[in-house]
């Protein structure tokens, strides 16, 4: 914070934080603010994150319109956290459009997901599509030899730049028109000479875009434009 003042910077855009628990001391009322995401809780700041729950929804009228009706869900507890339970939260609300005998509790880990976990959960549940949202689950699913989409079909709600180099159906949360919006909020403030915990911190969503790729059956997909929102901040 010191060297901050020394050099006359007045705004400070906070990233996603690892440990999720622990507080940060810093004179906040100093600097005009907005973080990234979810997962800095305290102190509540203005932030810019993507639209976890319209993802998540959309990924479930891509496969529902395509004929899946056993959809699965991978996920973790940290992963949870850090979206606000907004992918977990929308699975479940989802779950009420399918028959009650095809509906399938989630997969939780409880940090990395783990092969035989997953072994485990896929024999007992035998889901015909997953959404994930964990690294590392489409290279499980090619381990245990489950041909995708043959057998099984897959959406990542998170799409990292090799997943989408192997077509990997999913999500692309567009996370640099995230990072501007963020720094968007952090120029508001400058504009309007205002710093420190707002009274009504917001949270400004970003909806992600529907990335076609070859992990699912059917070649049409749900048609639907990206949104720009901005809600208040739970």
């Amino acid at each position: 914070a010191q060297i901050l003042k020394t050099r006359g910077i007045r705004g400070v855009l906070i990233g996603p934080v690892q440990n999720q628990t622990e507080a940060i001391d810093f004179p906040w009322r100093d600097f005009a603010l907005a973080t990234i995401g979810y997962s800095l809780h305290t102190p509540a700041i203005s932030r810019a994150c993507h639209a976890h729950f319209r993802g998540m929804y959309r990924a479930m009228d891509e496969l529902i319109a395509r004929g899946y009706r056993r959809i699965g869900y991978v996920t973790s507890k940290d992963f949870e956290e850090r979206v606000n339970s907004l992918w977990g939260a929308a699975y479940r609300f989802n779950q009420h459009r399918l028959a009650a005998k095809d509906r399938i509790a989630p997969l939780v880990f409880e940090a990395e997901a783990g092969r035989e976990a997953l072994q485990r959960w896929l024999a007992a549940t035998r889901p015909d599509a997953i959404v994930n949202a964990l690294p590392g689950v489409f290279e499980l699913l090619t381990e245990l030899a489950l041909r995708v989409p043959d057998e099984i079909g897959f959406v990542h709600l998170d799409l990292p730049t090799h997943l989408k180099a192997a077509r990997v159906s999913g999500i692309d949360q567009l996370w640099e028109i995230v990072g501007a919006g963020a720094v968007e909020l952090v120029a508001s403030q400058l504009y309007t000479n205002s710093s420190g915990l707002p009274d009504h911190p917001v949270t400004q969503l970003v909806e992600g875009v529907w990335v076609e790729g070859r992990t699912l059956h059917g070649h049409e997909p749900v048609g639907r434009t990206p949104i720009h929102t901005t809600e208040a901040c739970p």
